[in-house]
C-alpha cells in the first residue's frame, strides 16, 4: 500500500482520459478549489448508488465553487457506457492502471473488503436498484476523497478503510465550506 498524502502536500498532477475520451489533466482546473474523488469502479453498486448521490448534489457543490471530478478504476469503454447512461454532470476519469490511486496513496486490502462496517451499505445500494456489473480493477480498493484549493496544495483528505467508506456529498460540502477556499 502506499503512503497517503498530507494536508498542505501539493496534489500529485496527473493525466487521465475522461468520459469522452478527452485528455484531463488536473492543472486544467487551475485556480480553482477541487473534489478529487476516487471510487472503485462502475460496475460495483455502492459506487453507484454514490456517484448518483453525487450527481444529485453536484449543483450545491458547484455553486459553492467545487469542481467535482470522479476517478474509476474502470476501462475507457466501460466508464462511456454509464457516463451516458447516467448523464453525470462533473468529469469522470478512467484510470484502470491505478497509476493516480497509487499516487495519491489510495489504499485497499481484503480485511476492508470482509468488513462487516459494509453490509448497510451494499444492502441499501441494492435496495435503490443497483446491480452489480462487471468486475474491474483490485476488488479490494478503499474510496479516497481529496479537497484540492486553488493553489493545488491539498486541504482535506478521507481515506476510506473498508470498501464502502466513501465521504458523502453533503459531508465533503461542510468540510469545503470549513476550509473557506475561493478560486484564484
Amino acid at each position: 500500500m502506499a503512503k497517503g498524502l498530507n494536508i498542505n502536500d501539493m496534489a500529485p498532477e496527473f493525466n487521465l482520459q475522461d468520459a469522452q475520451g478527452n485528455s484531463f489533466n488536473l492543472s486544467d482546473l487551475a485556480g480553482k478549489p477541487v473534489a478529487l474523488l476516487f471510487m472503485r469502479y462502475v460496475g460495483c453498486p455502492v459506487c453507484q448508488m454514490d456517484t448518483i448521490e453525487y450527481k444529485q448534489q453536484y449543483q450545491a457543490l458547484k455553486d459553492a465553487g467545487l469542481e467535482v471530478v470522479m476517478v474509476f478504476q474502470s476501462s475507457l469503454d466501460n466508464l462511456q457506457r454509464y457516463s451516458v447512461q447516467e448523464v453525470l454532470p462533473f468529469t469522470t476519469l478512467s484510470d484502470p492502471k491505478r497509476k493516480i490511486y497509487k499516487a495519491y496513496g489510495a489504499e485497499w486490502g481484503i480485511g476492508g473488503f470482509l468488513s462487516l462496517k459494509n453490509l448497510s451499505p451494499i444492502v441499501r445500494s441494492v435496495k435503490s436498484g443497483h446491480r452489480h456489473g462487471k468486475f474491474e480493477g483490485n476488488e479490494f480498493q478503499y474510496p479516497a476523497a481529496f479537497i484540492i484549493d486553488a493553489d493545488g496544495r491539498i486541504r482535506f483528505s478521507h481515506y476510506g478503510k473498508t470498501v464502502t467508506d466513501a465521504i458523502n456529498p453533503q459531508t465533503l460540502l461542510n468540510q469545503f465550506k470549513t476550509l473557506n477556499l475561493s478560486a484564484a
